[in-house]
Order: structure tokens, then C-alpha cells, then sequence
């Protein structure tokens, strides 16, 4: 994600996007939404008749308040405020996209802890097979408590949405590492899949495998350590939505990215063991490397 001044980007998306044009409508919206407390929004309300405040105005003091992120300012501004709690979860702002779905960051709306929410895609758990079985695998992810893995913090359902709420990691995948720096020296990178090999070790002796170890599923924080992300979730690209049953990752439908992906596992996902991890790793050490 690109750095940007969040002031100068709630303020511009308003240049483009006329659809709300009265405080009064921002304000309405800010309260249907539900994302700030009645004093919040009290205050809010008050200074916008002490200012006679436009809304471009109104938008910019929330941001420079921070009672809103831009992100949260967009959607209201375009009327999809209702859309920024999940569960228990207040939306922040978005952290990444992928196959499987979108990852924001949250806060928990009682308990006040950010967390980095994953709303998995819809047409990837439509299926009840497939949903018993994200509910096994995530139920063992939760009993994983080691310094090499993201801790999965809370599981649940709202609406036809399903989503996990993991740790919030202050950090860089190693591919984005790589990309952004070139190839790592032997000693970093190493170091690295050491740390990888004991989190996925930890996970073994609970009877889990990753099944999609690749470099962009390993982040580092800014200390340096090594944390396995989406243990408990691989098994969504390995199953078919509609029937529940494997599918072949080699026709491009399956679970992870050929570069590091064990032969095995390309025949008969389910039944891969911790060996298939570790090609994963080693693939994954190729890429630092080269």
C-alpha cells in the first residue's frame, strides 16, 4: 500500500464523488452507521452549526480528529456506512486483497482491540461440507499458541458473511520484502526459514498442516520475527464451494501457487503431511534467495 495524507485523501475523494452534499445527510449517515458514540457524534453535530461547516470541512475535522479513517469516511460519504461493522468488528480500513477474500483492519466494538479481520469471499464457504469443515479447521488454528504464528483470535458468522479475526501484525510479507529489496543474504534469509520451520513444527505436533507456505503467507514484524499467517484457512482453495469435495490444483482451481507447491499435494491435497510444507519452505528459501 502506498503512503498517502489521509486529510488530503478524505478531502480529494470528496472532489470526484458528489453523491452526499449536505452536512446535514454526513451527519445522518455518521449515526446510521453506528460507528461513533452518541457524545462523539453530539459533539460532531454541534461544531458543524458552530462552523457552518460544508462537508468537505465536516469530513476533513473528522479525519484530523481521528474519530474517522478516510476509508471510513468513503464509504458513508457514498452511503455504504452500514456496511463498516461485521459481527462485533468496526471496519478501519482495508490491509490487502486476495483470492479468498479481503482483510481489513478492525476494532472490536466492546473490547476497543484492533485486529486484522479476514471476510472470507462468498462463493468460497457457500457450501455446508465446506463450512463444517473451515469451522474444524479453524477451531484447531485457535488452539495454536506460538511467538511463529498468528494467533487467530475469534471466528464467527454475520449475515451469509464469515469471518477470522487474527492478530495484528505491524509488518511486511517476505515477498513484498523481496520486491521491494532485492534478494535477501544468506544469513536473513535463513533465518527466516528457521523460524518458519519451528511455527510449522509447533503446528504439526497439534495435527495441523499449512498447505499453502509461501512468501507472501510469512510476514516479519519490525523486531525481526517470523509470523505464519492462514493456518486453518489453505483448506478454502482446496475444496470445490458447490460440492464440498478436493479439487486438482494443477487445473488452476485449487489451493497455492505452483512455484511452491509438492507434487503430492497437487494429486491429493487432503492427504499431504508436514513434508509438503516443508517443499513449501524450501521453495520458499529459493525465492529469497534468487
Amino acid at each position: 500500500m502506498t503512503e498517502r495524507d489521509p486529510v488530503a485523501y478524505a478531502s480529494g475523494w470528496f472532489c470526484y464523488n458528489r453523491h452526499m452534499t449536505e452536512p446535514s445527510e454526513f451527519l445522518a449517515a455518521i449515526t446510521a452507521s453506528g460507528v461513533l458514540s452518541p457524545e462523539i457524534e453530539r459533539n460532531l453535530a454541534a461544531w458543524t452549526k458552530a462552523m457552518n461547516a460544508d462537508i468537505a470541512v465536516l469530513s476533513r475535522h473528522c479525519v484530523e480528529q481521528k474519530w474517522l479513517t478516510p476509508y471510513q469516511v468513503q464509504r458513508i460519504r457514498s452511503r455504504k456506512g452500514h456496511k463498516l461493522k461485521i459481527g462485533p468488528y468496526i471496519l478501519l480500513e482495508v490491509l490487502g486483497e486476495g483470492g479468498m477474500g479481503r482483510v481489513f483492519k478492525a476494532r472490536h466494538a466492546r473490547m476497543g482491540r484492533e485486529v486484522a479481520l479476514k471476510v472470507i469471499r462468498k462463493e468460497r464457504i457457500s457450501n455446508p461440507k465446506v463450512i463444517r469443515r473451515f469451522q474444524q479447521e479453524i477451531r484447531a488454528a485457535g488452539q495454536l499458541m506460538h511467538p511463529n504464528i498468528v494467533l487467530a483470535l475469534d471466528a464467527d458468522s454475520a449475515g451469509q458473511m464469515h469471518y477470522v479475526a487474527m492478530e495484528l501484525i505491524d509488518g511486511v510479507d517476505l515477498r513484498r520484502l523481496v520486491r521491494d529489496h532485492g534478494p535477501m543474504p544468506m544469513h536473513v534469509a535463513c533465518e527466516y526459514m528457521r523460524q518458519t520451520a519451528i511455527g510449522l513444527q509447533h503446528a504439526f505436533e497439534q495435527g495441523m498442516v499449512h498447505r499453502d507456505i509461501k512468501p507472501s503467507n510469512l510476514m516479519v514484524t519490525k523486531q525481526g520475527i517470523v509470523k505464519i499467517l492462514d493456518l486453518g484457512l489453505a483448506m478454502l482453495y482446496e475444496v470445490d464451494p458447490l460440492t464440498g469435495t478436493d479439487r486438482v490444483t494443477l487445473e488452476g482451481l485449487g489451493l497455492g501457487t505452483p512455484d511452491f507447491l509438492a507434487p503430492e499435494q497437487a494429486q491429493n491435497a487432503h492427504s499431504v503431511d508436514i513434508r509438503a510444507d516443508l517443499y513449501s519452505l524450501g521453495g520458499s528459501l529459493y525465492f529469497l534467495l534468487t
